[in-house]
């Protein structure tokens, strides 16, 4: 399995003709390539240019549906003997955003603060989230430090409010058309979605917070 396939698409067309070459020569291997930019992964499979142009079989994996989390939660909490009433299971649900990790990091965080056979809150659940949205500080910021600083600018622009490229343009003050070519390259690798027509927002909810939080007293100030 190659995880993040985004990344080796980069190295150009030479290497992806290797790894077609190295997965045909191999007859009992079942090669998984995934990756989080949409896109950019769906582009692979059915771009005439790409080297593997429908040689794969495109499986989507979205993100887990507010049902799925809320009775992973409740099985899970069992287990350890703590039993969250709904409103609590759905706060946790909201935190999450139907990421995995999150489901993990946060429900780990709780089990930890109530221990086996424990109870929860309402404070105890912002307070677990509080925690994790600091533990994920160093990966967010190199993942951040990493981006263009026009994708900076947009991301900012996205996470503290202004959702149409309009109000986009005026926050980072730049033409609204020289913006509209970084919007789809951050959609095409999965950073922001566009729930509807000329709205963006940033896909990871976690993340949308993080820069709130990091970025947004200090535009405040300036």
């Amino acid at each position: 399995m190659l995880d993040e396939f985004q990344d080796i698409i980069r190295w150009g067309d030479d290497t992806l003709k290797r790894i077609r070459t190295i997965i045909q020569s191999q007859k009992r291997v079942c090669y998984v390539l995934a990756g989080s930019a949409t896109t950019i992964m769906r582009n692979l499979v059915y771009d005439r240019r790409s080297p593997f142009y429908r040689q794969l079989v495109e499986i989507p994996v979205k993100k887990l549906s507010e049902q799925t989390v809320k009775k992973f939660l409740k099985k899970r909490f069992a287990t350890a003997r703590i039993h969250p009433d709904s409103s609590q299971i759905d706060r946790i649900t909201t935190y999450c955003g139907g990421y995995p990790d999150y489901v993990q990091r946060l429900g780990m965080e709780l089990y930890l603060a109530a221990g086996q056979g424990g109870s929860i809150n309402e404070e105890r659940i912002d307070k677990a989230y509080e925690d994790m949205v600091l533990s994920l500080d160093g990966e967010f910021e190199n993942y951040f430090a990493a981006l263009s600083p026009l994708e900076r600018e947009i991301l900012l622009a996205l996470a503290t409010g202004s959702i149409q490229p309009s109000q986009v343009a005026r926050e980072v003050r730049k033409p609204i058309f020289n913006i509209s070519k970084t919007l789809t390259t951050l959609m095409n690798y999965g950073v922001i979605e566009r729930p509807m027509k000329a709205q963006y927002k940033i896909a990871d909810p976690v993340f949308a917070d993080w820069l709130n939080r990091r970025f947004k007293p200090m535009q405040e100030e300036a």
